[in-house]
């Protein structure tokens, strides 16, 4: 996925653009973070500008069922100009590619994983203990082995300020900072950490049923004092109006947003409120302490320019780092499984394929980008509580199903981890055409696996009673098209409607009625939707391969953020059609009802145009916002 962010140096005489892209093939976007760190400029005029002494730590984190995984590989372009203001003649552009330290990081079992491996093998108490103990070992070598190679990678700074009034580079006066190494110590490479911690091991410990959500995203923004050079206290040079070093409070706030207006369930809102509260209070706590490696720091031996070269020698060591990783992992993934398999007897040992099929499964299915390549039906049976009748009338379907989405799987992962660092070389050699077969088999693959879904659903289906079968094809759907099938606003108002009690028979009938208008419109619409996801949004990574081709080639490039492009999305063109379907006939339903039962329903959907804010304690900042870079597709 393409990442742009852009910091002009508005005072005329320097600009960096910084493109941070990733080729959305390996992993979900919406699994995906791409990070980065941008100086926030405060320029009050074309005469005077500061940096400020905020820094926006920009966070894609896709949210899927609370799934955040930070993700850190990909190809970073910096593209240099010395002309004025917004001419950006004189470009100049250099390249290199980072290792995807996330998934390399990631340890091949968890310790969520303990009752996969029980019940799947059957294993007795004693097994059971063992195989823990095992695990556990395991984690705690892994995490040293990790350590320890990482040790090895010297820290290096993300981003600095630049001292605008000179149009250089100058650590003595405070104008730059540095963040520490997104893949190493500092708050950067903390991220990680702190989102696993407040959203659980694996960024899953979430237990909201995000049915009723969409896409989501997550933005964390962090403001780091200093000391302000002006005379007056206010680092507002004559003539105009910077923002102060010394004004900016140190801080943080944790962004969320939904996407598309939609609004999110309060439920979650409750649990968001609490993980940007942790991970405010994680990040403030190492902002007091004290930047330790070049994190948070403002001024000091580590307030240097860096280089191009360094950069890339810096990358070259991460490449070298995350090869030594790899090699151990496998090595430690081998001895789990041989020590394991020791305990087995041989009857367990037959279920070992079956293990690998559910751990595969498991961890990978979650990998989907499109709607409905991640839907696990052997979750959704498992909620539906079958009798032993009902499961037995399916168990042919249901294995014939594991086996194919686990070859269906092994084809799309296997080709996506390959495909990654090629689709980087060749961007990177301005081969785009060569990247976009690349990109379009990768899609291929993950519309098999859809498609396996797909057909197993339809077959496990036909195996229920009727009233079963609605049943499960209403999960099935409500899990692979949430935005389509979660329930709308104006489907709880009607709902809520027909609830109340102090209705006369009349009024009761006559929202009866508008609520089978506003069904039959609205199934209508819940079509179109569907249909334009199935048909749309598995061209989405070859349009954002298209927009970093124009990108390196130094054409303006909209990020989610261009008018037109919205108007072009059929997916964004139903939804908008539906939330005004909504206000519409939530507006008739308010005509009958009395100003008290109307404040009994659900408002109507807004259009809201940002994300919602949380500040340090975890409160609500209303009327306050910032951008989530990243398209709003994601």
């Amino acid at each position: 996925a393409v990442r742009g962010i852009r910091t002009h140096a508005r005072a005329g005489v320097s600009a960096f653009n910084i493109a941070m892209e990733e080729a959305l093939v390996n992993t979900n976007p919406l699994q995906t973070t791409t990070r980065a760190l941008v100086g926030a400029c405060s320029a009050a005029s074309r005469r005077s500008a500061h940096w400020s002494s905020a820094f926006a730590l920009a966070a894609l984190i896709g949210l899927p069922a609370m799934h955040a995984h930070a993700q850190s590989g990909g190809r970073f372009v910096i593209e240099q100009s010395d002309g004025p203001d917004d001419d950006m003649g004189g470009m100049q552009s250099f390249s290199f590619i980072m290792p995807d330290m996330q998934r390399i990081r990631t340890p091949d079992f968890l310790a969520s994983d303990k009752p996969i491996f029980r019940d799947t093998l059957q294993l007795s108490e004693p097994q059971d203990a063992a195989v823990s103990r095992i695990i556990d070992t395991y984690l705690i070598d892994f995490d040293a082995m990790v350590r320890r190679h990482m040790a090895e990678v010297p820290n290096m700074p993300g981003l600095m300020g630049m001292d605008l009034d000179r149009g250089m580079f100058n650590p003595d006066d405070n104008q730059m900072a540095s963040t520490g190494n997104p893949d190493g110590d500092g708050p950067m490479g903390e991220l990680d950490a702190l989102l696993q911690e407040a959203f659980g091991e694996n960024g899953g410990g979430v237990d909201v049923d995000l049915s009723t959500s969409g896409p989501m995203q997550m933005g964390i923004m962090i403001a780091v004092g200093g000391p302000d050079d002006g005379e007056d206290g206010g680092g507002a040079q004559a003539g105009g109006g910077g923002m102060s070093f010394s004004t900016m409070e140190p801080g943080v706030m944790v962004a969320v947003d939904a996407g598309d207006g939609a609004e999110i369930p309060e439920e979650l809102r409750e649990k968001l409120q609490e993980a940007a509260k942790k991970i405010a209070a994680d990040i403030q706590k190492q902002m007091e302490e004290g930047g330790e490696g070049g994190a948070f720091t403002v001024g000091g031996p580590e307030m240097r320019p860096v280089s191009i070269e360094e950069h890339q020698a810096h990358a070259q060591k991460m490449l070298e780092c995350a090869d030594k990783i790899e090699a151990d992992k496998a090595a430690m993934r081998a001895a789990l499984v041989a020590e394991v398999q020791q305990l087995l007897a041989e009857e367990q040992l037959e279920r070992w394929p079956a293990l690998e099929r559910v751990l595969l499964r498991v961890k990978t299915l979650p990998r989907g980008r499109l709607d409905g390549e991640k839907t696990d039906l052997v979750k959704v049976v498992d909620r539906m509580e079958l009798t032993e009748a009902e499961l037995a009338a399916i168990e042919a379907d249901l294995s014939s199903y594991e086996i194919s989405l686990d070859d269906a799987l092994r084809r799309r992962n296997a080709f996506l981890d390959d495909a990654q660092p090629q689709i980087d070389e060749l961007m990177q050699s301005g081969q785009h055409d060569k990247a976009l077969d690349l990109v379009d088999r990768a899609t291929r693959l993950r519309v098999a696996v859809r498609e396996v879904n797909r057909q197993h659903a339809d077959q496990i289906a036909a195996r229920l009673d009727p009233v079963r079968r609605a049943d499960f094809v209403d999960t099935v759907n409500r899990a692979s098209f949430p935005r389509v099938y979660r329930p709308t606003p104006g489907q709880r108002a009607f709902a809520r409607a027909l609830e109340l009690d102090d209705l006369s028979d009349e009024v009761r009938a006559t929202i009866a009625e508008m609520q089978q208008v506003y069904d039959l419109e609205r199934n209508g619409l819940d079509e179109q939707l569907k249909r334009s996801i199935l048909e749309y949004q598995p061209g989405e990574p070859r349009r954002m391969i298209e927009q970093n081709a124009d990108l390196m080639s130094g054409n303006t490039v909209h990020f989610g953020g261009d008018p037109s492009a919205n108007a072009e999305n059929p997916i964004r063109v139903a939804q908008k059609q539906r939330r005004d379907l909504d206000r519409r006939h939530m507006a008739s339903l308010y005509g009958v009802l009395t100003p008290e039962q109307v404040a009994k329903l659900p408002a109507p959907p807004t259009e809201r145009t940002g994300p919602i804010v949380f500040s340090s304690d975890g409160t609500e900042m209303k009327g306050m916002t910032f951008e989530i870079m990243g398209s709003e597709d994601n």
